[in-house]
């Protein structure tokens, strides 16, 4: 009997604040502009390769291949640009920009293959497995997303509620009995005797903004919040299992593979209160942006072969 084993495990975390602000001060510029500008660029690339191969001779020839790669990549942290309590007077121009272009690249493959072969009888089994869990922005710790349909709700569950009045909101099921097969987005999250609000953990942020602060542009004045994240992961799981004998020849192979990827980030561009001086906030044009354009692009497959 023959017996090859290969694991492959990968943990990567990137957790950083970028600030870029002015806070209690009065910042005058006599002949440009004032810029604050906040930008990050965290980026994980990461391969999780798993291979087993196990060859089997003898009277009665056996061999056992397993593999197994599995990789978490996780991204989280704020990137702020904003002034706090301040005063700023500009000849020309304002600008406030919050830009994250984060990315998370992921490559998981699993690989086993298995050859039992005797004059008597051969056996061969093979087992690749595959696991992606890439997060932008999401906490761990919350089970689903409210516009899952999951097999199984069980007492201690949480859910984010990602549309509808409670949008951004996390409840956790206290339900004494579990519920099978539940569409999360029909549930009444009011209903206190299945559900409680707690709190939020806390997501990824990109900001623009400025709070209880006065503005002077002869100019303009612009705060823009963009958040362009991207999830790329490729999963591949493969196993092949040949017996061979004269005799009897058994053979086995089995593939699986599983993708979870997840952005969740809290983009925002304010103006929140003038500081109460009288000028306030003044400018020849005012503008205010955010956008998301974060994409995710997963691919995942499996194969398996016995003869």
């Amino acid at each position: 009997l023959s017996v090859a084993i290969g694991v492959s495990i990968a943990t990567n975390t990137i957790d950083n604040d970028v600030l870029a602000y002015i806070a209690d001060a009065d910042v005058t510029s006599t002949i440009g502009a004032i810029t604050i500008a906040a930008t990050e660029n965290a980026t994980i690339d990461a391969i999780s390769v798993a291979a087993s191969l196990a060859v089997g001779l003898g009277a009665i020839g056996g061999a056992l291949a397993g593999a197994g790669a599995v990789a978490d990549n996780i991204i989280l942290g704020k990137t702020n640009a904003y002034a706090l309590d301040s005063q700023l007077d500009a000849k020309t121009d304002v600008s406030i920009t919050a830009d994250n272009t984060s990315h998370i690249d992921a490559k998981i493959i699993a690989a086993a293959a298995s050859l039992g072969a005797g004059v008597i009888g051969g056996a061969a089994v093979g087992v690749g497995v595959a696991i992606a869990r890439n997060f932008v922005g999401w906490d761990t710790s919350i089970s689903h997303d409210s516009n899952e349909k999951v097999p199984a709700l069980r007492a201690g569950d949480t859910v984010f509620v990602s549309s509808g009045a409670s949008l951004g909101k996390v409840f956790k099921y206290i339900g004494a009995l579990t519920l099978n097969d539940v569409d999360l987005s029909t549930q009444d999250y009011t209903n206190d005797v299945l559900w409680v609000q707690v709190a939020r953990p806390p997501v990824q942020e990109v900001r623009a903004y400025t709070q209880n602060t006065s503005i002077d542009a002869e100019g303009d004045l612009s705060l823009t919040a963009t958040s362009n994240q991207t999830i790329t992961a490729t999963v591949i799981a493969g196993s092949v299992a040949v017996a061979a004998g004269i005799g009897i020849g058994l053979a086995g192979a089995g593939a699986g593979v599983f993708a979870e990827n997840r952005i969740a980030t809290a983009v925002q561009a304010v103006i929140d209160g003038d500081g109460g001086l009288l000028t306030g906030v003044q400018a020849d044009e005012i503008t205010l942006g955010a956008s998301d354009k974060s994409t995710i692009t997963a691919d995942a497959a499996a194969v398996s072969v016995a003869a």
